[in-house]
């Protein structure tokens, strides 16, 4: 996750469509409160606390949403691009990515693990 949050924050400062003034203090905010929370969510987890398990749902559809707006974001603003830095393939593969994490922690071992079955 963390390598996600590395991700996200060069696409801000990369990405043309993030020029918004406030949106970047906005942001920036944001990506440090994910941080500090991946950080808890670790410990937590290697802990086995019941409430890791909704902490880690919890940042993982946040980053869904997040990518989500990147992706749209950068076809709208930017269009399609197809040279060496394609953020809309990057996004994808996050997406994909975060997908797989929030079906790891849906099945069935791990949710008993944090005793939420």
């Amino acid at each position: 996750m963390g390598l996600y949050l590395f991700s996200l924050a060069s696409r801000l400062v990369i990405s043309p469509a993030f020029y918004l003034g406030w949106f970047g203090q906005l942001a920036g905010i944001i990506l440090i409160v994910m941080g500090a929370s991946e950080g808890i969510f670790g410990i937590m987890c290697l802990r086995a606390w019941p409430l890791a398990w909704v902490l880690g749902v919890i940042l993982v559809v946040l980053g869904l949403v997040l990518q989500l707006f990147m992706l749209v974001t950068e076809v709208l603003f930017t269009g399609l691009r197809f040279d060496y830095y394609n953020p809309e393939v990057e996004s994808f593969v996050w997406i994909i990515i975060l997908a797989c994490i929030l079906y790891y922690l849906s099945r069935p071992a791990v949710r008993s693990y944090f005793s939420r079955a």
